[in-house]
C-alpha cells in the first residue's frame, strides 16, 4: 500500500529557507522544496506526533494488510493539525499507542471507533493486564516489546511472576533482568544472577568485581541499604552473596566485616575473600595506589633537596612530575633539611589547584623527612579553617601518612557540623574517609586462616576470631 505525500513546500515571496517555510508538508521529519535542493528542519518537532503515528500505521499495515482500515486511519491522521501543543497532538499520541497493540482487523476497527475523544485516555479494556500477558506470546517482536513495557508498570506479585518467567526469553530476557534488578525484586535476584553467570561461563571467577554484574547495575551497588543487604544475605544464595559482597566493598560498609567472615566460613566463596580484602584495604580516592610499594612505602622516590629547590625557583612554570619523583633517591642525612622546601612546593600546588594526588605525594615526602614536624603541621591544618581545595589536599596527605595520632582531629572533623557531605563535597568526603581508614590502621588488618581452617581477621598486636 502507498500513501500519497506532496514533496514540495510553499515559500512565500520566493524566500528559500527555513524562515520562509510554512511546513505545509512534512516527510520523515523535514520539509523539502524543489528537487530536494532546499530543506527545512524546523518543522520536525512541530509535527512529531503526526510522523510517529504514520510510522506506527506503516508497521500495522505490514501486520494486518487491510487497505480500507489503513485509508481510514490515514485520513484520521492527516485531518489533524497534529501539533504537539494542541489536543490533536495528544489525540494522535493516543491513536499511536493503541495502534501499536493491534493484532487483527477486529482490534483495528475497535480502535478507530474508540478514540473520537482525547479525554478518554488509554482504553482500560484494550490495555488490561490479562490481554497484555497474552500479547507477550505474540510472534511480532514490536508487539511483544510494547506489551512488556506496559505490563512492567504493574506492581503486583502475579505480574512479577510473569516477568520472572521471561528471564530465558531471547528477546525480552535482558529487559526482564534489568527491570527486576532496578525495581529491587529481591526474591528474583538469585534467578537473574544465576542466568547472568551461566551466560558468561564464569562460574568460578577470580575477582568479584567482574562477575556477575551488568554495567547497568553498578549504581545499584552503591544504593543498597543495610536492611537490603541483610534481606539478600538471608537467602543464602551464592550468586546473591557475590552481589552483596560487591555492594559492601563498594560502599565500604566495614560494620559488615564480621558477618562477611561468618558467611565465608559457612559457605566458602573466592569472591568473599576478595571482597573482604577490598574492604580492609579501604577507600582509595587518589590516582596513584598507596598499596603499591614503589609509589608510597619505599623511600627511594623521595626527592632530593636540590631538585626541590629547583622546583621552587622555577616559579609559575614549575610542575611536580610524580613519575620523576618515583625514580629519585633519598637525600643524605640530615633529611629534615628537605622538609621546608617540600612544604613550599605543597603551598604552590594548593595555590595553583593541583590535584590531591600530587599534594598527597608531597605530604608523604614531608612525613618521611620529618614525621614529628609533619604531624604537628597536619594537626594545625585539620583544626584550622581551610577552603575546600586546601582541605582535600590536607586530608589526602594525612591518609598517606597513616599516622594514628591524627585520628582525634580527623574524628572531630567527621563529627562536626562542618563535615564535608557527599553531595556538595564528594572529593573532600572521599579523602576524609580514606584518612580515617588508614589512620585507624584498618588497612593493616589481614584475612587469614587459623589452625582449624577457619577464616579470621588478624590485627597488628592482637588476634580477632570471627564468630
Amino acid at each position: 500500500m502507498k500513501f500519497a505525500f506532496a514533496a514540495s513546500n510553499v515559500f512565500p515571496g520566493g524566500n528559500y529557507g527555513y524562515w520562509g517555510c510554512v511546513h505545509v508538508f512534512v516527510l520523515q521529519g523535514k520539509c523539502v522544496h524543489s528537487l530536494n535542493l532546499v530543506k527545512c528542519y524546523a518543522g520536525s518537532g512541530q509535527y512529531r506526533s503526526r510522523i510517529e503515528t504514520l510510522e506506527e500505521l506503516y508497521g500495522l499495515y505490514r501486520r494486518v494488510p487491510n487497505k480500507s482500515l489503513a485509508r481510514r486511519t490515514y485520513e484520521r491522521i492527516n485531518g489533524a493539525r497534529s501539533t504537539d501543543a494542541t489536543s490533536d497532538g495528544a489525540d494522535l499520541y493516543l491513536l499511536k499507542e493503541h495502534l501499536a497493540l493491534v493484532t487483527n482487523e477486529e482490534d483495528w476497527n475497535y480502535v478507530l471507533t474508540l478514540l473520537p475523544d482525547v479525554q478518554a485516555g488509554l482504553d482500560k479494556a484494550f490495555f488490561n493486564r490479562e490481554r497484555l500477558i497474552g500479547l507477550l506470546g505474540n510472534t511480532n517482536a514490536s508487539i511483544r516489546l510494547r506489551a512488556f513495557e506496559l505490563i512492567s508498570t504493574h506492581d503486583d506479585e502475579d505480574t512479577w511472576r510473569v516477568i520472572g518467567n521471561l528471564l530465558d526469553d531471547a528477546q525480552l530476557g535482558g529487559m526482564a533482568q534489568n527491570r527486576i534488578m532496578e525495581q529491587r525484586r529481591f526474591p528474583l535476584y538469585g534467578a537473574v544472577l544465576r542466568r547472568v553467570a551461566e551466560a558468561s561461563q564464569k562460574n568460578t571467577p577470580d575477582t568479584f568485581r567482574a562477575w556477575p554484574y551488568s554495567s547497568a547495575w553498578l549504581p545499584l551497588l552503591g544504593s543498597l541499604t543495610d536492611d537490603d543487604l541483610h534481606e539478600l544475605l538471608r537467602q543464602k544464595d551464592r550468586f546473591v552473596d557475590v552481589f552483596c559482597f560487591g555492594a559492601i566493598a563498594v560502599q565500604q560498609k566495614l560494620h559488615f566485616l564480621e558477618q562477611m567472615v561468618a558467611v565465608l566460613n559457612e559457605r566458602s566463596s573466592p569472591q568473599a575473600v576478595v571482597a573482604v580484602r577490598e574492604l580492609l584495604a579501604g577507600p582509595y580516592p587518589i590516582v596513584f595506589n598507596p598499596r603499591e610499594p614503589q609509589h608510597w612505602t619505599h623511600e627511594r622516590w623521595l626527592p632530593s633537596a636540590t631538585n626541590v629547590w629547583t622546583w621552587c625557583a622555577v616559579g609559575d612554570e614549575y610542575d611536580v612530575n610524580l613519575k620523576k619523583l618515583a625514580t629519585l633517591r633519598l637525600p643524605p642525612e640530615p633529611r629534615t633539611q628537605s622538609w621546608e622546601p617540600l612544604r613550599s612546593v605543597f603551598e604552590r600546588c594548593v595555590a595553583r589547584r593541583f590535584s590531591e594526588s600530587q599534594a598527597a605525594s608531597l605530604v608523604h615526602a614531608m612525613y618521611l623527612c620529618d614525621p614529628i614536624r609533619t604531624r604537628a603541621w597536619l594537626l594545625e591544618e585539620l583544626r584550622g579553617k581551610n577552603d575546600a581545595e586546601r582541605l582535600v589536599c590536607v586530608l589526602a596527605g594525612a591518609g598517606t601518612t597513616a599516622d594514628p595520632e591524627l585520628l582525634p582531629a580527623l574524628e572531630n572533623l567527621s563529627a562536626s557540623p562542618e563535615r564535608p557531605n557527599k553531595v556538595d563535597w564528594p572529593r573532600q568526603t572521599a579523602c576524609l574517609d580514606y584518612a580515617l581508614h588508614r589512620c585507624r590502621g584498618i588497612h593493616l588488618w589481614r584475612l587469614e586462616k587459623d589452625p582449624l581452617g577457619k577464616y579470621v581477621i588478624i590485627k597488628p598486636g592482637e588476634r580477632s576470631v570471627s564468630r
